[in-house]
């Protein structure tokens, strides 16, 4: 094969290859519904101080947040402890962030909606998948999904040396979903009532 057989070759995969990119849905579910994860040192927090020769003795503290991503629900969490020495302290605090789930009327919201786009009488919103979303979202609603993790070091007199804490923080997460999920969900039920109909 000459140079300018191989060039148009691979000029043509090229081309077909950007061409099914585009033709690709925009839209992939980011984690099946109700799977659960483990994840280990989401975040780490690490304090150090070093001895003093006179006190007060210096102060360290490191604060990390983690934010669970869109679409997961933290189910539990715990810290682990990677170094301790001297005088040290470590706190966890949460926060629970309402606008990460879907509430009750956007729920609603969206299935009149799809509804008055589709033109059908359909009373729809009972698909499994649906369903598995808006239950998820309302079993979690109140779970934390911003936590934090906060350690800290007081440095010591000359005898008593240096003062180190690192904490790792582990979460359990569960897969709820996202908006744009729920939407697919409704979707795909409209287009399976469709083929039902009668022609």
């Amino acid at each position: 094969m000459t140079n300018l057989t191989i060039n148009k070759l691979i000029f043509s995969v090229l081309t077909l290859v950007g061409v099914s990119a585009i033709a690709a849905p925009a839209f992939a579910q980011i984690c099946t519904i109700g799977e659960r994860r483990v994840r280990e040192n989401v975040v780490i927090a690490d304090a150090f101080a070093e001895q003093c020769l006179l006190g007060p003795c210096e102060r360290r503290v490191d604060r990390q947040t983690y934010n669970a991503p869109p679409g997961w629900a933290v189910v539990r969490y715990w810290p682990g402890t990677r170094h301790d020495r001297g005088r040290t302290t470590r706190s966890l605090s949460h926060m629970s962030a309402r606008s990460h789930f879907i509430s009750g009327q956007q729920f609603q919201n969206e299935r009149q909606e799809m509804k008055r786009g589709s033109g059908m009488s359909l009373e729809f919103g009972g698909s499994r998948a649906a369903q598995a979303i808006e239950s998820l979202h309302n079993q979690y609603r109140t779970s934390n999904t911003t936590i934090k993790l906060t350690v800290a070091a007081q440095g010591r007199e000359a005898r008593g040396g240096s003062s180190k804490r690192e904490e790792a923080l582990h979460v359990e997460e569960v897969c709820v979903g996202t908006i744009d999920d729920y939407r697919a969900a409704l979707r795909q039920e409209l287009e399976a009532a469709r083929r039902q109909q009668p022609r």
